[in-house]
C-alpha cells in the first residue's frame, strides 16, 4: 500500500470503522443509556457525545480541515497552503502565524481577516458541536 499526500494508506477506507462506531454508538444510546441510573447518566451522555465527535471527524474531518486551512490562507493573503505533510500541520502553522500577527496589531480593523477567522471558527465548531452552530445561525 502506498501513502497518499495526507499520510493515510491508500485503499484503507474509513467506511468499516465508521460503520462499527455507528453501531456501537447506537447500541449504547438505544439499549444502555435508558437503563443507566441517574448518577451515571452524565457519563454515558459524555461517551455518546465523544463518539458523535469522532464519527463526524472520521466522516467529514478532511473537508472541515480543508475549509479551515483555506480560511486561514485567505486571511493571511496566501494563494496556496504550502508544502506540509497534513492539513493539521498547515492549520498549526497558519494558526500560529495569524495569532502572532493579530497580537502585533497587523490586522486591526481588517474585515477580511475578521470574516475569514469567523469562517475558520465556524468550520471547526460545525464539526465539534453542530447543534450549537445551528443555534448561532438562527
Amino acid at each position: 500500500m502506498q501513502d497518499n499526500d495526507l499520510g493515510t494508506p491508500e485503499g484503507r477506507g474509513l467506511d468499516r470503522p465508521i460503520s462499527l462506531l455507528s453501531v456501537v454508538r447506537d447500541h449504547i444510546a438505544d439499549n444502555i443509556a435508558p437503563e443507566v441510573d441517574s448518577g451515571r447518566r452524565y457519563d454515558v451522555l459524555m461517551a455518546l457525545a465523544a463518539l458523535d465527535i469522532v464519527l463526524r471527524e472520521l466522516s467529514d474531518g478532511e473537508e472541515t480541515l480543508s475549509k479551515a486551512a483555506d480560511a486561514l490562507s485567505e486571511a493571511l493573503g496566501e494563494k496556496k497552503r504550502g508544502n506540509y505533510s497534513s492539513l493539521e500541520d498547515i492549520i498549526n502553522v497558519l494558526t500560529s502565524r495569524i495569532s502572532r500577527e493579530v497580537r502585533e496589531g497587523r490586522h486591526d480593523g481588517s474585515s477580511k481577516v475578521h470574516s475569514q477567522l469567523l469562517t475558520y471558527s465556524s468550520a471547526l465548531l460545525e464539526e465539534a458541536n453542530p447543534k450549537y452552530q445551528a443555534r448561532l445561525k438562527t
